[in-house]
């Protein structure tokens, strides 16, 4: 089925949401450890232990960590998986001892994005180094669905086609948001 649409996937902002917490004490160096084991692309087996402090902890499937990496738990993980084409590379985290989840830090990378109609703000030092993009446009006959993605240009988050909007939709995983990635 071709792509007709591509969603940026993150978590949701909401006040009552539980949120991944690195100043408690509890979790303190904890960031920084899933940090180091991203950059050595270390996806050892023994997870991070972090606590979070609510009630509903761990009914959430996503949880952010800015653009470096999103947290999505096992559910989603099973849920998600066939759309990671896999790719999926993650460090596993265990919140309150119990829960497992997988701190996503690098999926399929595409070069899908059209330069021509997106719109791009340059580095003003280097204006081969792209700082922000605020329309994205696509070349979607190159994005297979469903497919999550990420681009090559640099760390903007994750992609997702309309089959992974579908998917997180009909499946009720809590705590992602997913929107047209062409006109946010």
């Amino acid at each position: 089925m071709p792509t007709i649409h591509v969603y940026k996937i993150r978590s949701t902002v909401d006040d009552t949401r539980p949120i991944l917490d690195f100043d408690v004490p509890e979790n303190r160096n904890r960031g920084a450890e899933i940090l180091s084991r991203i950059q050595l692309q270390d996806s050892s087996h023994e997870p991070v232990h972090m606590t979070v402090e609510h009630d509903e902890a761990e009914d959430w499937d996503c949880y952010s960590c800015g653009e470096a990496y999103c947290v999505i738990s096992e559910r989603a993980m099973s849920i998600l998986g066939p759309a990671f084409l896999g790719r999926a590379k993650y460090v596993p985290i265990l919140i309150n001892g119990s829960a497992l989840y997988f701190a996503i830090y690098d999926v399929s990378i595409l070069d899908c994005l059209n330069f021509k109609k997106s719109k791009i703000l340059m580095f003003p030092h280097d204006q081969h180094r792209i700082m922000r993009i605020s329309n994205y446009y696509f070349k979607k006959r190159l994005i297979p669905d469903p497919c999550i993605f990420s681009l090559p240009e640099g760390p903007f988050g994750m992609f997702g086609t309309d089959g992974v909007e579908l998917t997180i939709r009909t499946s009720e995983l809590s705590g992602f948001s997913v929107l047209d990635a062409e006109t946010a």
